[in-house]
């Protein structure tokens, strides 16, 4: 369901303010030099942090080539894996996409989830 692999019924308009809004987010090249978090705790805050601005580039810090990203899907039973930065990333562009307002997904202190 994410990362292109089905259809979407989004208009061209909608998906040009979206990827307008998600390039306005993108974390600026100061920000991802030297991204070496030390703990657990300073990986998921830089996640949470991204996931919550839907931020790409910053998301995509906590990833490398041998990275497997499993993805389960609620209304289908489809369970879709995702390997290395690509397909990760991809992953996180279409859910990005499809996840406009994470207000009710992403709160302080609660580990967010998206349900497809």
């Amino acid at each position: 369901a994410f990362g292109g692999r089905s259809g979407s019924s989004t208009t061209r308009q909608e998906e040009s303010t979206l990827r307008q809004q998600r390039s306005d987010k993108m974390a600026a090249p100061s920000e991802l030099e030297g991204y070496k978090p030390t703990s657990v705790q300073e990986a998921w805050d830089n996640h949470f942090e991204a996931f919550g601005s839907q931020n790409l580039d910053k998301i995509m810090l906590d990833y490398d080539e041998k990275s497997v990203l499993r993805c389960f899907c609620h209304s289908d039973g489809a369970d879709d894996t995702f390997k290395g930065v690509e397909e990760i990333r991809g992953f996180f562009d279409g859910l990005f996409k499809m996840l406009t307002d994470l207000r009710s997904v992403v709160q302080a202190g609660s580990i967010p989830r998206a349900y497809c």
